[in-house]
């Protein structure tokens, strides 16, 4: 896939991680805690881990289109779209025997899918026939939402068990024939999962093959035997929903590694934030505002040395062990799955734990960073040479430090002159510039007639272009009158933000009244 750089500039987090089908969006709060913006999209919040779910009923066609609309119009500034669509219809569990509980007189799941019929097996009826259906308008939605982030060259990932029938429905297929079938399969418990799951991601791109992995038995794993509760039949599938934390710790430093080679910025404290196009928040320092949370970049940096350790990847709990010997407030600060190979160039710089050296050079080890705090009197001394934060310097562009030194620093005489040429020039101009402002006004609708009045448009157009002001598109903005809703055009002078609407058209014509 060809992303042009589409990441080059831009500051980590306004790079959004999307996660549709979210359940318990536990891959949104490591997308949180890695640096991204990020929205977890689901039917409900009931199972939220603590994150804002945008709620979209992926069954209906309206709200699909708005789903898709958003991901068209902020493509250049998402990192990646992840769907786990629901694969309760398509489970091969379902065709298990469960003699113990048909013993019981509990009701036993029945196949509703099959390798022969994966949309739907013959004669399902009631209750069986209407979740296949249901299910079936959710997958046709994943397939409308893939293709919008495919052509609009977004990183995509689907998720679903690897022996899913979810992988053979007419809706899959049809995204595999156009866009490939590139999969990353990996046991759940190679990722520090409870159980031998094996998962299978459809991916657009090779984003994620450091997470390809299989079981090495060198772990215990839960029973896939059902039991019985006293009110319940928890099914093992069911605990197996939601991603371990390594997991969803892996899968979004392999997202942040790219976007970061692609051009991406991230800065971890103050002094480099200031350099970045991030005036809204560091530009609060001049007027004497700090904004509260994690906004600013901490003035000193929080670890005052970085010690890279190789773990086997699936006995990461070997780390917490040689953690403990470090000072109080050391911990992972970023995990990469690496081949071992690839690790033997920077061995000298690496701490290798028991468990690698007997890795093959296509085996897969974990490189974990891990930050140690500074010692207080390191700490001490880096804070004072950094200063207050109002200390810092004001970082503002040519044209602002032009306009200070003309006022403030040049004999008034030179700016005096300044200002009457630059009247004279525009005065003649507005005069040749009457006719075709009386055209543009002739094709504003009514109502943008009544607010315009005979402000000088044309002229202004002229003189932003004269400066090269990067919005070629304000006047004829203003002309057409701006849009009360639905996303507003791109400025190319701040940096572009979204969020979803809160009222419907409908609501907000109401509420117009």
């Amino acid at each position: 896939m060809q992303y042009k750089s589409k990441f080059e500039g831009k500051l980590l987090h306004d790079l959004i991680f999307v996660e549709i089908c979210a359940g318990s969006a536990r891959l949104t709060r490591a997308a949180r805690d890695a640096g991204f913006n990020r929205i977890a999209v689901d039917h409900t919040d009931r199972r939220s881990c603590g994150i804002d779910i945008c709620i979209f009923e992926l069954e209906d066609q309206d709200q699909v289109n708005d789903l898709c609309q958003f991901l068209e119009a902020e493509a250049d500034n998402i990192a990646a779209v992840w769907i786990a669509p629901s694969c309760g219809t398509a489970s091969k569990a379902r065709e298990r025997r469960l003699p113990q509980l048909q013993r019981l007189g509990i009701a036993v799941p029945v196949p509703l899918r099959s390798v022969d019929q994966p949309d739907q097996i013959d004669g399902l009826a009631d209750t069986d026939k209407l979740k296949v259906e249901k299910a079936n308008l959710l997958y046709s939605a994943v397939e409308q939402i893939t293709r919008t982030t495919c052509r609009a060259n977004i990183f995509t990932g689907i998720e679903n068990p690897g022996n899913s029938h979810y992988w053979n429905t007419t809706p899959m297929v049809s995204i595999m024939e156009e866009f490939g079938r590139k999969f990353v399969t990996f046991h759940n418990c190679s990722h520090v999962g409870s159980r031998d799951k094996l998962t299978s991601i459809w991916v657009n791109d090779d984003w994620l093959d450091a997470l390809e992995a299989r079981c090495d038995n060198s772990r215990s794993h839960n029973s896939w035997k059902v039991t019985v509760g006293k009110n319940s039949v928890p099914f093992p599938t069911a605990e197996e929903a939601a991603y371990p934390q390594i997991l969803c710790q892996r899968i979004i430093e392999c997202v942040k590694r790219q976007v970061l080679r692609l051009g991406a910025m991230e800065s971890t404290t103050l002094a480099e934030q200031v350099q970045q196009p991030d005036a809204d928040v560091a530009g609060r320092i001049a007027l004497g505002s700090l904004p509260r949370g994690a906004k600013l970049r901490p003035l000193v940096a929080e670890f005052g040395c970085f010690v890279t350790v190789v773990v086997p990847p699936q006995n990461p709990e070997t780390i917490e062990t040689f953690i403990s010997s470090f000072p109080k407030g050391s911990k992972i600060t970023a995990r990469q799955l690496r081949k071992r190979g690839e690790v033997r160039v920077v061995e000298e710089e690496c701490k290798f734990l028991a468990g690698v050296e007997h890795l093959d050079h296509d085996d897969m080890v974990e490189l974990c960073c891990v930050g140690v705090p500074s010692t207080p009197e390191d700490f001490v001394n880096r804070a004072y040479k950094a200063g207050h934060p109002r200390g810092l310097d004001v970082h503002v562009d040519e044209a602002m430090r032009n306009v200070v030194r003309a006022n403030l620093l040049d004999p008034p005489f030179v700016l005096a002159k300044k200002r009457a040429l630059y009247l004279k020039r525009w005065t003649a101009r507005a005069k040749e510039l009457a006719v075709a402002e009386e055209q543009l006004r002739e094709q504003m609708p009514e109502h943008v007639r009544g607010v315009v009045g005979q402000k000088r448009l044309v002229l202004l157009g002229e003189m932003l272009s004269d400066l090269g002001y990067p919005d070629d598109k304000l006047v004829s903005d203003i002309a057409a009158g701006f849009r009360l809703s639905g996303y507003m055009t791109r400025s190319n002078v701040f940096r572009a933000k979204s969020k979803r609407p809160p009222m419907s058209m409908e609501t907000l014509k109401k509420l117009g009244k």
